[in-house]
C-alpha cells in the first residue's frame, strides 16, 4: 500500500469534492445517528429486532446512500448471494444479522475503541466472528459498514466503491470482498487510512471513505461515452425501476434458490420443476419481462430444452463455479454448456448468469426490432460497445469481456444489479438520448445581462415541458417585447443547457438571481404566491452578432415561456448564423467559387500539393452550408410491423373473423417470431389464387399453451401481389418471394401498405408521433484507384441472413445517399410532404413550381470529393456524369433522370446539391482529365500563395520572427528553381509552413521547421527528382544533398547547423 501516494491524492480529493461532503454531512449523519440510537436502545434492553423495524433501519440506511453517489456503506448479507442460510429472503437475513448475539457483542466492543491502539482487540474479535459457521456470509466489507455505523472516528466501508479498482491498482489497496477478507491488511489499511486523515485534517472515516469513492470517477476515458449515457438512463430511468426492482428481484431470488437447491441436493430437474421456474419468469412485473425472455432460444419448445439444460452436467458446473466465484472455471463451463446443448447461445447463458448473480452478469440480447437488454444502435452510437456488435455469434472470450466492461461502467455509475442496467439500456433506443433536443425560451427580460443564464418557471402543469430538458440540450433565446427594445420581437442568440431541470425553493432562486442582478425582486414580484420553481442551468452561450427577427424565420410566437424549437426553425436559424460568422476565406476567392457553383453546379481546386485545396472545399462548404440538416418525421412508437403469409392449402383462411382470436402456424423463417410482441400489427397476406392482402391485426402470445395467436382487426381487400413488388419493393418479403411464414417489416413500409390497404391509423385506433431525424449536409469522400460506381452510386453487398445463408442486397453509395437527403431538405424546406426513400418521389405541376419558389434560400448540400483525379471518374460516375450538369438537375429546364442499372430505380440529382473536388497537380496534370469531365466542372487553380503565409507568420513581432521570414524565403526560391527544372504544377504550397504559426520562440520554431523540411518537403523532392540527382542538387543550391554517380543522399543537420544550411538554399544560385 503505497502511504506517500495516499496522502495527497486525500487532499486533492477533499480540495476538489469537499463541497459536496459538506452538502450531505448533516443530514448522514442525522440519519447514522437515529440507526444506532434504534439498535444501541433494543441491545441496551436486550430486545430483538423484529422486520418491521430492521426493514426501517435498513431503509434509512438507503436513504443515505442515496445522498452520495456512489454509494458509501455496503449492506448486502452476503456479497454473491451464494453463503446465505438456506437462501432465505434478503429482508429476513438482514433481521437475523441484526439480533445475532456474536454480531450485537462485536458492535458494542466497536463503538467503546478510542484509539488506534486499541485494534488488536478488534482483529481478535474478526478471527472469531470468521470462524463462526452461523454467521458464515459476513464478510469485512459487509461489518465494515457497521464498524463506521457504531464508530465513524476510527472505521470506514469497504468495499467496491470505497475501495475502487483505481485505488486497488494505483495504490496497492486491498479487496476486502469476494474471499479475500485478509484480516491483517484490513487493521493495517485501516490503521493506514485513519493516520493520514488526521494528518490532511479529516476528522470522520467517512468523510475519508466519501473522497476516496470519487479517486479518478471522473476521468474514466476507456469507457467514457457508455458511463455518460448509462448515467443520464439512470437520472430519466431510476424511479421507474425502483418500482419494479423488489417484485423483480424477489422472482429472481425464488427462481435461484429453487435452482441452487435441487443441484446441491443432486436431484435431477423435472418437468413440474421448470413448469415453475416458467412460472415465476411469467409472474415479473411486465416491463421487466424483457429481462428474462431468453431462458432459452426464442421459437423453440422451452420446457424440452429446459430440462435438457438444468440436467447437463456441464450447466450443473457452471452454476457450482458461479458460487464459488471460480472465474476460470465459469468461463471453462460456460464453453462447454453452449456448445453441449442445443438451442442455447449466449442470450440463453448469459440470461442465467444473471439470475445466478446478478451483482456480475447480465443478460445480452437485442434484435434490429426489440431493444432487448443492449439495443443494436447502442453498437453503433458507442465506441466502447462496436467490437460486440454480433454478439450472437462471440466466442466466450469476448462475452466475458462484454461483462467485463458493463460491470466496470455499471459500477461507475453507482449501479450493483446488473438487471438494473440492462433496464436502463433497453429504453436508449426509444428515448434516443444522444439526440440533442432543440427549445426557444420565450421571454422578456429587464437586460440582456440575464440572457443564457438560466431557465426557470414556477412547478406548475403550464411549464412541466421543462422537465423535458436533457443535458446539452440546445435552447434559442427569443425576446418578446417586454424585454429590452432593441432586442423586441428577435432570436438574440442560443446556449446549452447544462444539466437536467432541478427543483428549488423561491428563496433559492431569489439568491441565485440577486447574483444577477441586486434589484431583480422587482422583477420577481408577480411570482410570489408560488414555493417551488424549475430551474436549468444554462452555458456556453452564444450571442448572435446580429439579432434574428421572428419574421425571418417564420416564427409566430405563442403565448408560452417554452416550446420545442420546430426543425424548420431551428434549420432557418443556423443558417442565417452561420452567414454572420466571420469568414477565414477571402472574399475574392469566395466570390469565384459562389459564381461557379451557381451556373456550374460542381467545380474542382486544383494545384500543387499544400496548396490549401482540401481546406478551402472543407470550409466553404461549412461556411455556406449546414453541417446537420434536421427533418420532422412521423413514425409508431412501440409497435412493429409484420408480414404473415398463409398458404390456402394449408391453412383455412375462411377462419378469419374481425374480432376473433385465430392460432398462427410458425412454419420456415421462425426467427422472425423471435422479434415479434404482444400488440405488434400484423398485415395477412393470402397466397396462392387468393394473392393479396387480405386483413390486418394484432399479435399476442398466449404463455398457458405456448403459442401464438393473431386478434383479427380488420378484413379487406388490399394490394395484390404485383402491387406489393412495387410498394415493398426492397423489403424482406418480398426480396425472399414470399418464402416463408412471418416477416418483419420496417416501420415506413408497415406505413406505406396501410395507405396503399387504404387504412389509416385512426382506423385502428393508433396514432403516429414526431420524432427528429438529422442527416450530414455536408459529406466526404476521397477517390483512389479502386474506387468504383458500386461504392459510389449503388451495388450489390453480401448479407448473411438470420438463417445463416448468405444473399446479396443492393445498398446505397454516398452519392445516392446525399442525393435522396437533399432532396428530402428541399421538400421539408418547400412544404411538401413527399419523401425520397426507395422510389424518386413524383410531383405536381403546382408542387414543382412551390419548389422552383423556394430554391433561393433553400439548404445547401455539398459532397466534397478529395483526389478526384486519382480514381477513374468516368467509371465512378457511369452514366450520371450528365445528370450532374446545372440543366439537366431536378426541376431544371431539361431535366433529366435515369433508371439505375441495379436497383431499376429512377434517380435524378437535386439543384441543391454541389460538388466540390480537389485535385493534386503533382499527380496528374489537368491536361489529361477527361474532356466530358472539364466541360462539366468549373476549375480553379490555387498556387503557392507566400501573402498568407506573411500574414499569418509575420503579424506579431517575436524572437521566431528571423525563422519564419527565412523559411517563406526557402519556399520562394525552392518553388522558382522547381519551375525552371520541372513544371509549375509539382511546386510546393504554402500549407506546409503554417504549423509554424503557433510557434513563439526560436528554439520552437527551429524545431518545427525541421519537422516540416525532413519529412515533407525533401520526400516531395526525392519523388520529383529520385531518378534526376543533378536537378534535385540545382533546386536545393547545394544544400542538405550529396551526389554520387546516378543517386543522392540527404544530409540531416539540426540547430544552427540545419538554419545555415537553409540559408544556403534561399540564396541566389550560383551561375
Amino acid at each position: 500500500m503505497n502511504k506517500e501516494r495516499l496522502k495527497p491524492v486525500l487532499e486533492e480529493l477533499r480540495e476538489k469534492y469537499e463541497k459536496e461532503w459538506r452538502s450531505v454531512e448533516d443530514t448522514i449523519l442525522k440519519h447514522l445517528d437515529e440507526v444506532k440510537e434504534t439498535i444501541e436502545q433494543h441491545l441496551k434492553n436486550n430486545q430483538e429486532i423484529d422486520f418491521e423495524t430492521a426493514k426501517k433501519i435498513y431503509e434509512k440506511i438507503e436513504t443515505i446512500d442515496n445522498l452520495t453517489k456512489p454509494f458509501l456503506l455496503w449492506i448486502s448479507p452476503s456479497e454473491g448471494g451464494f453463503a446465505r442460510d438456506k437462501h432465505e429472503d434478503t429482508e429476513k437475513i438482514r433481521t437475523k444479522i441484526l439480533n445475532n448475539q456474536i454480531i450485537r457483542d462485536f458492535l458494542n466492543e466497536v463503538k467503546s475503541l478510542e484509539s488506534l491502539g486499541e485494534l488488536q482487540r478488534i482483529k481478535d474479535r474478526l478471527e472469531e466472528i470468521k470462524g463462526t459457521e452461523e454467521i458464515k456470509g459476513i464478510s469485512i466489507s459487509n461489518l465494515s459498514t457497521w464498524m463506521s455505523i457504531f464508530n465513524p472516528k476510527i472505521f470506514m466501508p469497504t468495499w467496491e466503491n470505497t475501495v475502487n479498482k483505481h485505488l486497488r491498482n494505483d495504490l496497492g489497496f486491498n479487496r476486502f470482498w469476494g474471499g479475500d477478507s485478509d484480516i491483517e491488511k484490513f487493521i493495517e489499511f485501516t490503521k493506514t487510512v485513519r493516520e493520514i486523515a488526521d494528518e490532511v485534517g479529516i476528522n470522520s472515516m467517512l468523510e475519508a471513505a466519501f473522497y476516496l469513492s470519487k479517486y479518478e470517477r471522473s476521468n474514466v476515458e476507456s469507457f467514457s461515452d457508455l458511463l455518460k449515457l448509462l448515467k443520464e438512463l439512470k437520472d430519466y430511468y431510476h424511479k421507474e425501476w425502483k418500482e419494479v426492482e423488489k417484485p423483480f428481484m424477489d422472482k429472481i431470488e425464488q427462481i435461484r434458490k429453487l435452482i441452487l437447491e435441487k443441484i446441491e441436493g443432486g436431484e435431477r430437474f423435472s418437468e413440474e420443476d421448470v413448469n415453475e421456474i416458467l412460472k415465476l419468469r411469467n409472474e415479473v412485473p411486465e416491463n421487466c419481462k424483457f429481462l428474462l425472455r431468453y431462458f432459452v432460444s426464442a421459437g423453440v419448445p422451452p420446457k424440452e430444452v429446459l430440462i435438457r439444460l438444468l440436467n447437463n452436467k456441464n450447466f450443473q458446473n457452471l452454476v457450482k463455479s458461479i458460487s464459488q466465484r471460480k472465474e476460470d472455471e465459469i468461463r471453462k463451463f460456460y464453453k462447454l454448456t453452449k456448445e453441449e446443448v442445443m438451442y442455447v447461445g449466449n442470450s440463453s447463458l448469459s440470461t442465467w448468469l444473471a439470475v445466478l448473480n446478478p451483482e456480475y452478469y447480465m443478460p445480452t440480447w437485442g434484435w434490429e426490432h426489440q431493444s432487448g437488454t443492449l439495443p443494436l444502435v447502442l453498437y453503433k452510437d458507442v465506441k466502447e460497445l462496436r467490437s460486440f456488435e454480433k454478439w450472437w455469434t462471440q466466442e466466450p472470450e469476448k462475452i466475458f469481456e462484454l461483462f467485463s466492461l458493463l460491470k466496470k461502467v455499471s459500477n461507475e455509475a453507482g449501479i450493483n444489479n446488473m438487471f438494473e442496467t440492462a433496464f436502463y439500456l433497453n429504453k436508449y433506443e426509444s428515448r434516443n438520448i444522444k439526440e440533442k433536443n432543440y427549445w426557444i425560451e420565450i421571454g422578456g427580460p429587464p437586460s440582456k445581462e440575464y440572457i443564457g443564464k438560466y431557465l426557470w418557471a414556477p412547478k406548475a402543469p403550464q411549464w412541466r415541458l421543462l422537465e423535458n430538458v436533457q443535458k446539452d440540450d440546445i435552447i434559442y433565446h427569443y425576446v418578446t417585447s417586454k424585454g429590452p427594445e432593441e432586442f423586441g420581437g428577435k432570436f438574440v442568440g442560443k446556449s446549452k443547457a447544462k444539466e437536467k431541470a432541478k427543483e428549488i425553493d423561491k428563496d433559492e432562486l431569489v439568491r441565485i438571481m440577486r447574483e444577477i442582478d441586486e434589484n431583480w425582486d422587482n422583477f420577481f414580484e408577480g411570482w410570489r404566491n408560488y414555493d417551488t420553481f424549475y430551474l436549468v442551468e444554462l452555458y456556453d452561450y452564444n450571442e448572435f452578432k446580429q439579432p434574428i427577427s421572428k419574421e425571418e424565420v417564420g416564427f409566430n410566437p405563442p403565448q408560452k415561456y417554452f416550446v420545442r424549437a420546430p426543425s424548420e426553425i431551428v434549420n432557418k436559424i443556423e443558417q442565417l448564423t452561420s452567414t454572420q460568422k466571420k469568414s477565414e476565406i477571402d472574399e475574392k476567392t469566395k466570390k469565384k467559387i459562389e459564381t461557379i457553383l451557381t451556373y456550374k453546379k460542381q467545380l474542382i481546386l486544383y494545384g500543387p500539393p499544400g496548396t490549401g485545396k482540401t481546406w478551402l472545399a472543407r470550409n466553404y462548404a461549412i461556411e455556406v452550408g449546414q453541417e446537420k440538416y434536421r427533418f420532422r418525421r412521423k413514425t409508431l412508437l412501440g409497435v412493429e410491423f409484420f408480414f404473415w403469409v398463409i398458404n390456402p392449402e394449408r391453412w383455412d383462411y375462411t377462419q378469419l373473423e374481425e374480432g376473433k382470436d385465430v392460432e398462427m402456424g410458425k412454419g420456415r423463417l421462425k426467427s422472425a417470431f423471435e422479434k415479434i410482441n404482444n400488440g405488434d400489427l400484423v398485415f395477412i397476406y393470402v397466397g396462392k389464387q387468393i394473392g393479396k392482402i387480405y386483413g390486418i391485426g394484432k399479435y399476442k402470445y398466449d404463455d398457458s399453451n405456448e403459442k401464438p395467436y393473431l386478434s383479427v382487426l380488420k378484413l379487406f381487400e388490399g394490394p395484390s401481389l404485383n402491387d406489393l413488388r412495387a410498394i415493398l419493393k426492397d423489403s424482406i418479403p418480398i426480396k425472399q418471394n414470399l418464402r416463408g411464414t412471418l416477416f418483419p417489416l420496417k416501420p415506413e413500409e408497415g406505413l406505406k401498405l396501410l395507405e396503399a390497404s387504404g387504412l389509416s391509423l385512426s382506423d385502428l385506433s393508433l396514432e403516429a408521433e414526431e420524432y427528429s431525424e438529422e442527416v450530414e449536409g455536408i459529406r466526404f469522400v476521397t477517390f483512389h484507384p479502386s474506387y468504383s460506381y458500386e461504392e459510389f452510386v449503388e451495388g450489390l453487398r453480401p448479407k448473411a441472413d438470420e438463417e445463416g445463408d448468405i444473399r446479396y442486397e443492393i445498398e446505397d453509395g454516398i452519392f445516392k445517399t446525399v442525393c435522396k437527403d437533399a432532396f428530402n431538405a428541399l421538400m421539408n424546406h418547400a412544404g411538401i410532404d413527399k419523401v425520397w426513400e426507395d422510389e424518386l418521389p413524383e410531383l405536381s405541376y403546382e408542387e414543382k413550381q412551390i419548389v422552383l419558389g423556394s430554391l433561393e434560400d433553400a439548404p445547401k448540400f455539398f459532397l466534397v470529393i478529395d483526389e478526384i483525379n486519382r480514381g477513374d471518374i468516368s467509371r465512378i460516375f457511369g452514366e450520371l456524369i450528365t445528370l450532374i450538369e446545372e440543366d439537366k438537375r431536378l426541376f431544371a429546364e431539361n431535366e433529366l433522370t435515369v433508371t439505375l442499372p441495379y436497383s431499376k430505380e429512377k434517380f435524378g440529382v437535386p439543384p441543391n446539391l454541389y460538388i466540390i473536388g480537389t485535385m493534386n497537380t503533382a499527380d496528374r496534370s489537368i491536361a489529361l482529365i477527361d474532356v466530358a469531365l472539364r466541360r462539366r466542372f468549373g476549375f480553379i487553380e490555387l498556387m503557392p500563395d507566400y501573402e498568407i503565409l506573411e500574414d499569418k507568420l509575420l503579424s506579431r513581432d517575436d524572437e521566431a520572427r528571423d525563422i519564419k521570414e527565412l523559411a517563406i524565403d526557402v519556399l520562394r526560391k525552392l518553388n522558382e528553381r522547381i519551375r525552371k527544372n520541372y513544371d509549375r504544377d509539382h511546386q510546393i504550397g504554402h500549407s506546409y509552413l503554417l504549423k509554424l504559426e503557433k510557434a513563439d520562440t526560436k528554439d520552437k520554431a527551429v524545431e518545427t521547421l525541421q519537422f516540416i523540411w525532413y519529412h515533407e518537403i525533401l520526400p516531395l523532392l526525392q519523388e520529383y527528382f529520385y531518378d534526376s540527382p543533378e536537378k534535385l542538387k540545382r533546386v536545393l543550391n547545394e544544400a542538405f544533398v550529396r551526389v554520387e554517380e546516378n543517386s543522392f543522399d540527404f544530409e540531416y543537420l539540426e540547430g544552427e547547423r540545419f538554419v545555415e544550411e537553409l540559408r544556403k538554399v534561399a540564396e541566389q544560385e550560383q551561375q
